[in-house]
């Protein structure tokens, strides 16, 4: 049995590395095409735009299987940094993830940025960071693609790419069907069915439903919090419309309804307490799980698209065409009050907002077989998006704080582009690959805000106070100002190869990739010498960033195709870096002179070493491991920060990257004991280890509640804004029955029940202070047929 699946592993892989034929056929899931000797799969993944096994990819790139998405209970987009080396996706509450791959990411929030990962369902770029926390289901695989991507794929991005692909229609009858409950009042269900229709038509439905009610009491409410609620849906209908054409068509709904994003206040005053004497009873040390204070909120977001792939065989080439139109609207309000230990007169707040978005993206590529020594991708690539956003907020009382903003923000991206690709084959062990990308970028923007003077608002109508109509104050700010800007930019890669084994390749890669350009999201507000200096109303703009990077890899299969090891070293020249820079407001004031806004204030090195290996130990026991070791380092970095009125450029140069652990661990392992009968107990963990990070690119280097003065005397207190290391593991239990129809299952989220920041912002005056989830325990069953 040994020999038999060694001469299979050595037949594959070599049929791969010569191109003489296809590996597997997407989305076939047969064991007999996957399994190599001792079981080690031979995985394969289409991060090239055409179906390569793993191990002769020359790019640093992790696979998730969707079986194993599903079987570990992950389902979210960005809890996939459980099992991906290196990639980090760390979320506040139901915020978007930020993501973060070999330090180069993204910490803003703001509708306007530009993100530097590309997130991909099913080839089709996410444009809006807001939209980038999804449910993922009935998955046929998750492609992470480290470095930049400048060549192949849809946006431009200097951190790299996440592909999120669907589970596809096939002719052989198919599905599951998991359903599960828990802590938190949780309760899950997802399935998916597919098979023939007709003879040249197949079909797949799937459906997602999740659901809690916090883990945490809100001291206003009374009520457990934060709750959550998804709902999603996939519909593809799978076509040979002839021998040569298939036609896959894909619509998708999503409804999601997070409850208030909430964060532990930890307030400047001694003890913790607020500067009117309420002291939170977690003081300057909250837990997750421990209650806490926040109003009510209402956020709902519904998203819709749809899909249609087309692919003609022509000849031995293949010409692919994707068209997506995917839009959402989201719609939220969210209201203060007063604490329980009500002491003086409080702010009493609220906001309200709606935004629209909308993108259609276009891609053709043409590919060429790979018989012969020269294989080529061409393409080209157009993209659009926009985005409408009406937001107010309020405070009410006291009185002396009384307001009234609202803005409007409008927003049209535009891109296109043309690409292209080859791979020379020079001999049977020595390959190059190269490749580049044209890209012509415009947007525009339009910014209109209103302000009432502070101190002297009042409304005739508080119960619908965000419409202009409540009013009883007039404005005393009005601005409306547009921009507009366009790009253009060469960018690619170049990657010579050689195989030294059937078992072992090395290669160098050269790329360059960019990140567009955008814009603030707010108009600043003027001083008094800015105004007397006759400086008009404007919109910050924010210019590219760039990555050169350069890598050097090597994978290798070792023990008859049990182990795989791989690799990789690397260095990035990093330059005009979009940072999100936060200046506090330790005043409170209502309408500070500036805020958390991107500059193009750095520039930055980066250097790192990744390795990575698939163990099948034995038939039964399976490791993944890995270990990444990243130095990021901001050079010439003088941010413009401004405190209390005071703005100024500060040399910040020597900073760490923020949301950068020096050290990433991941350790995977799965193992099956088996029992009389045919059927098996199912034990695996997952953990990852990352070591100290800061949440903030310009104030570093405290310890955890040391406070600081700056020149103005203001006390700061930073060390909120960063974490020691810390582990993080899962554990699952499960039995199967002989026929692996039937599981049973316990799942543990944060086994170490770990307490752990994972994101803070600036003093104003205090930190809001958000941590990730406690222990979260379920049990359920999946059901496959």
């Amino acid at each position: 049995m040994v020999l038999k699946r060694r001469a299979m592993y050595q037949a594959v892989t070599a049929a791969c590395l010569t191109g003489l034929i296809p590996l597997v056929a997407q989305g076939q899931t047969g064991d007999e095409s996957k399994k190599s000797a001792q079981g080690l799969e031979v995985i394969v993944v289409t991060a090239q735009k055409r179906e390569q096994s793993i191990q002769t990819v020359p790019l640093a790139l992790a696979v998730i299987d969707g079986d194993e998405i599903l079987d570990r209970g992950i389902f979210s987009s960005n809890d996939i940094q459980r099992l991906a080396p290196g990639l980090s996706g760390q979320q506040s509450g139901f915020s978007r993830p930020r993501w973060f791959i070999r330090g180069i990411g993204s910490n803003d929030p703001n509708l306007t940025t530009e993100s530097p990962l590309g997130v991909y369902n099913d080839e089709v770029f996410t444009a809006l960071t807001s939209l980038q926390s999804f449910p993922i289901f009935d998955l046929e695989r998750v492609e992470v693609l480290r470095g930049p991507q400048g060549t192949l794929w849809g946006k431009n991005t200097t951190a790299g790419a996440v592909n999120y692909i669907s589970r596809k229609p096939d002719f052989e009858t198919s599905g599951y069907v998991r359903a599960s409950a828990g802590d938190w009042g949780s309760k899950g269900l997802q399935g998916g069915l597919g098979g023939a229709i007709n003879e040249s038509t197949a079909g797949r439905i799937s459906f997602f439903h999740q659901s809690y009610d916090g883990y945490a009491k809100n001291l206003l409410t009374g009520k457990d919090g934060p709750a959550f609620e998804e709902n999603a849906l996939r519909v593809q209908l799978l076509t040979n419309v002839t021998d040569n054409f298939t036609a896959l068509f894909n619509v998708h709904f999503l409804k999601s309804e997070p409850g208030a994003n909430y964060a532990y206040q930890v307030h400047s005053e001694a003890g913790g307490a607020d500067r009117y004497g309420f002291t939170p009873d977690y003081g300057t040390n909250p837990k997750a799980g421990d209650a806490y204070y926040a109003g009510e909120s209402d956020n709902v977001t519904d998203t819709e698209g749809a899909l249609v792939k087309l692919d003609w065989s022509l000849g031995d080439y293949t010409l692919t065409s994707i068209s997506a139109y995917d839009e959402s609207v989201n719609t939220s309000k969210s209201f203060s009050g007063n604490q329980p230990t009500f002491v003086g007169e409080r702010d009493n707040t609220s906001t309200w907002g709606e935004t629209d978005s909308k993108q259609i993206s276009q891609e053709i590529r043409l590919v060429s077989p790979q018989t012969s020594a020269l294989s080529w991708i061409a393409g080209l690539h157009y993209f659009r998006y926009t985005f409408a956003q009406d937001a107010a907020s309020a405070t009410f009382s006291p009185s002396s704080r009384s307001n009234y903003t609202r803005t409007w923000r409008d927003q049209d991206s535009e891109s296109f582009a043309a690409f292209g690709s080859i791979k020379y084959e020079f001999t049977e062990k020595f390959r190059l690959n190269a490749g580049l990308r044209w890209t012509e970028e415009e947007k525009d923007i339009n910014i209109h805000t209103v302000r009432t003077p502070t101190g002297s608002t009042t409304f005739n109508n508080v119960s619908s106070w965000w419409q202009l109509s409540a009013l009883d104050t007039p404005f005393n700010y009005n601005q409306n100002v547009f921009e507009n800007r366009s790009w253009r930019e060469l960018t690619g890669d170049i990657t010579p190869e050689y195989q030294i084994t059937d078992e072992t390749l090395l290669y160098f890669r050269y790329a360059r990739g960019y990140r567009s350009g955008g814009f603030g999201s707010t108009i600043p507000t003027l001083n008094a010498q800015q105004i007397a200096a006759g400086v008009a109303p404007y919109i910050p703009v924010v210019e590219p960033e760039f990555l050169d990077s350069w890598e050097l890899g090597s994978k290798s299969t070792f023990l008859d195709g049990a182990l795989n090891v791989n690799a990789t070293v690397f260095y990035y020249d990093h330059k005009d870096i979009q940072l999100n820079v936060q200046a506090p407001n330790p005043l409170n004031l209502i309408n500070p002179p500036s805020g958390s806004f991107a500059q193009n204030a750095s520039q930055g090195e980066v250097t790192g070493f990744e390795l990575e290996t698939q163990w099948q130990i034995t038939d039964n026991l399976r490791l993944n491991a890995a270990w990444s070791l990243v130095d990021a380092e901001y050079v010439d970095f003088y941010p413009i920060l401004s405190v209390s009125g005071v703005t100024g450029v500060v040399d910040r140069s020597g900073n760490k990257y923020f949301r950068t652990p020096k050290h990433q661990v991941t350790l995977d392992l799965e193992y099956r004991i088996p029992l009389d009968g045919g059927s098996n107990i199912i034990l695996s963990t997952d953990w990852v280890y990352r070591s100290h990070q800061y949440y903030d690119a310009a104030r570093q280097g405290l310890a955890q509640g040391e406070v600081a003065r700056d020149v103005n005397g203001v006390v700061h207190q930073y060390g909120w804004q960063e974490q020691g290391g810390y582990w993080l593991g899962n554990t699952r239990a499960a039995w199967q029955t002989a026929d692996e129809k039937i599981e049973y299952f316990v799942e543990v989220k944060n086994l170490a029940d770990e307490n752990y920041v994972v994101n803070a912002t600036a003093a104003s005056p205090s930190y809001p202070v958000s941590l990730g989830q406690p222990r979260f325990v379920q049990a359920g069953v999946t059901v496959k047929f």
